[in-house]
This record gives structure tokens, C-alpha cells and sequence, in this order.
């Protein structure tokens, strides 16, 4: 048998011993814990910038129309849920398209026959902001319907932020709870129109002809500047006709009753009642 101060010496330092070993896998598990943490970081850096980056990418695929479903449309006049972004179709005749829940944003619908059309849901612009840490980007895409024949179309939930509707034959259409806000409708043809919940807020309405059109629980811009009102009910919900611009607006036969037209101009308004 070894004598005992030889067997306590290689005890000690078989205990030295396995304190190093401990030390030094306890430090080789901090490096790799803090090795792992900086690349779990970079990892989700790289994955910001790719979304990032990506985003004129998707704005543009967004933006872009699909031939396929353009010439679909064109033969068959049915097109549900289709992208044609940016598609040049001016003066087309698309009487009673359907073109539910489609995308339309930036596409040239310049005096286009829409006459009965089903455009509910519809997208007909689209706006992707900058998103400030200079790899996004702005796009702005949105349709125009500059004088097209809308009659009788139903646009109900439809997109139609700041759309161009100027001079649109939208007499009799269907716009209920669709988004108008900074539409251009100046001298627009909005008679009987249905735009209850509506919001068009923000929007031009100059010379726009809004008779016995229904304006129940829609949002109104303060702007009404000679616009053709007459025969229309505002209701209590369009209280914000507060210091509206009424100038020259044509209020014959309009049901004024429980509207606070405080401090309103109405300076050469026709046949106030």
C-alpha cells in the first residue's frame, strides 16, 4: 500500500484537478453561451435587413399587373380577386365586370364603362410609406377613373383612397363603407348614391353633384364648395359640418334637421330652407 502523505498528495491533486476541469468547462460554457448570443443577434439583424430590403421588391410585385388575369378580364369580364396593378385599360368596356376583392391599384381606368360592375372589396390603391430606416421604400400606386361610367356599379368596401374619380358618372352606385378619404370627386356625378358609412374624409367634392344621395353615417369633408346637395338628408352623424365651406352649394329641399352648421359658410348658398 501506498503510506498515507502519497495517497492525500494524490488525492489533493486529483481534487486540483477536477477543479481546473469544472473552471474551465464552466468557462468554456460562458464563451459559447456569449459566442451564441452574438450570433443569434446578428442572425436577427440579417433577417430585419432582408425583410427590409425587400420591400421596393414587394411594392413593385404588389404594383405590377399579371397579363393573364388582364386577358381574362378582357374575354370574359370575370376577374375575382385578379391583380391588374398599373394595367393600361382606358376607355375599356367592362359592363357588368365582376371584379370583386381585385386589385386595381394604379391601373389607367380613364373613361372606362364600368356600367353595373361588382367591384366589392376591390383595391384600387395602394400606398407603402417609407419606412425610415433607408432601405424601404415609398411607393405610391394609385388607379384613376377620371370620367369612367360607374353607374349602378357596386363599390361597397372598396378601396378608393385618393383615387382620381374627377368628372365619374357614379350616379345610382353602390359606395357604402368604401374608403374615399382624399379621393378627387370634383365635379363627379354622385346622384342617388349610395354612401352610407362611406368615409371621405379629406376628399374633394367641388362641383359635385351629391343629389338625394345618401350620406347616413358617412364621413364628409368640411369643403363642400358649390356642390349640388339638394333633396340629400345630412344626418346628426355629419355633425362636422362645423365651419364646412358652403359656399355656393345648392342646399335646396336639403334636411338640415339636428345639423350644427356653426360658424359654416354659406355665402351664396342657394335656397337655404
Amino acid at each position: 500500500m501506498p503510506p498515507l502523505k502519497t495517497s492525500l498528495r494524490s488525492f489533493y491533486s486529483g481534487e486540483l484537478s477536477n477543479k481546473k476541469i469544472s473552471k474551465n468547462i464552466e468557462e468554456l460554457t460562458q464563451n459559447l453561451s456569449t459566442m451564441t448570443f452574438i450570433k443569434l443577434r446578428l442572425f436577427i439583424v440579417a433577417i430585419l435587413v432582408l425583410t427590409l430590403s425587400s420591400g421596393c421588391a414587394d411594392c413593385e410585385t404588389k404594383a405590377s399587373s399579371n397579363f393573364s388575369d388582364v386577358q381574362r378580364l378582357l374575354t370574359t369580364k370575370k376577374c375575382l380577386g385578379c391583380r391588374i396593378g398599373g394595367a393600361d385599360l382606358t376607355g375599356a368596356d367592362l359592363t357588368g365586370a365582376d371584379l370583386e376583392w381585385a386589385d386595381l391599384s394604379g391601373a389607367h381606368l380613364e373613361k372606362a364603362n364600368l356600367r353595373g360592375a361588382n367591384l366589392t372589396g376591390a383595391r384600387l390603391s395602394y400606398i407603402k410609406e417609407d419606412t425610415g430606416w433607408g432601405v424601404g421604400c415609398d411607393v405610391r400606386s394609385v388607379a384613376s377613373l377620371a370620367g369612367a361610367n360607374l353607374i349602378k356599379a357596386d363599390l361597397s368596401e372598396a378601396n378608393l383612397a385618393h383615387v382620381n374619380l374627377s368628372e365619374a358618372n357614379l350616379m345610382q352606385a353602390n359606395l357604402s363603407e368604401a374608403n374615399l378619404e382624399f379621393a378627387d370627386l370634383s365635379r363627379a356625378k354622385l346622384n342617388q348614391a349610395n354612401l352610407s358609412e362611406a368615409d371621405l374624409g379629406y376628399s374633394v367634392l367641388t362641383e359635385a353633384d351629391l343629389r338625394l344621395a345618401n350620406l347616413k353615417l358617412a364621413v364628409i369633408p368640411r369643403v363642400l364648395e358649390k356642390v349640388d346637395l339638394r333633396g340629400t338628408k345630412l344626418y346628426l352623424s355629419n355633425k362636422w359640418l362645423v365651419g364646412a365651406n358652403l359656399k355656393r352649394a345648392n342646399l335646396e329641399g336639403v334636411n338640415l334637421q339636428d345639423v350644427n352648421l356653426r360658424e359654416a359658410n354659406l355665402q351664396g348658398a342657394e335656397r337655404l330652407f
